[in-house]
């Protein structure tokens, strides 16, 4: 569009910036000799055609095409992705273990150091730490005596060691905040999930969401 335009020179300074590039300036681009070339009715008049010199042509075609969003996506490896996919089985089991047994700290080991975690209100807490301190009142209060159970919707690996993870969760025996029974509760968590050194993974997103209004109990 007329309104992004830029000049030769202004796109390859910011590429110099962003990639730390060699500073290519105008010349850098050419070979020593350049063409020249008759144009015109009468070919008359010369024009000198600067050749681009391809050892640095292809860095930074590719600087450009990085830079516009136009570059290859990595495509993760297969050779571990059941693997993958059976660990983060293993880890919901985990969760609901925790869970179901109101264990707090085991609850908050299934996060990354620097996870974060929104809950169905929107309340926001970062940190592991503060994901344990956030969950320990409603463990010892709203959901002492509930009973939790889920299944993993859908794992999509956006990187070797990242995968969007999507769980259905249906709650029992939980209260509100006043105490009175919310007999059954259904959600859907979203996550980004991160593989760790020694191959488990672990919550680094979180994103609760209560759908029980929505669908309404189980028929």
């Amino acid at each position: 569009m007329a309104g992004n335009h830029l000049s030769r020179a202004s796109l390859l300074k910011r590429l110099n910036q962003r990639y730390s590039f060699p500073n290519f300036a105008t010349e850098d681009l050419r070979v020593p000799h350049a063409r020249s070339l008759k144009v015109g009715t009468n070919a008359s008049q010369e024009v000198n055609m600067p050749m681009l010199n391809p050892a640095l042509l292809l860095p930074t075609l590719a600087a450009f095409l990085a830079a516009i969003g136009m570059a290859i996506p990595q495509q993760p490896a297969t050779q571990n992705e059941d693997q993958d996919r059976a660990a983060i089985s293993q880890f919901l089991d985990r969760f609901l273990d925790a869970w179901n047994k109101h264990d707090v700290h085991a609850f908050a080991l299934l996060f990354a150091e620097d996870a974060d975690f929104t809950n169905v209100a929107g309340t926001h807490a970062q940190g592991r730490a503060a994901i344990e301190a956030f969950h320990t009142t409603p463990f010892a209060t709203m959901f002492k005596d509930s009973h939790q159970t889920a299944k993993i919707r859908s794992i999509r690996f956006l990187r070797l060691d990242l995968a969007a993870v999507d769980v259905d969760w249906e709650l029992t025996g939980a209260r509100d905040r006043n105490g009175n029974p919310r007999p059954y509760r259904k959600g859907l968590i979203n996550s980004i999930m991160a593989r760790q050194e020694n191959g488990a993974w672990l919550f680094l997103i979180v994103h609760n969401t209560d759908l029980t209004d929505i669908l309404g109990p189980p028929k």
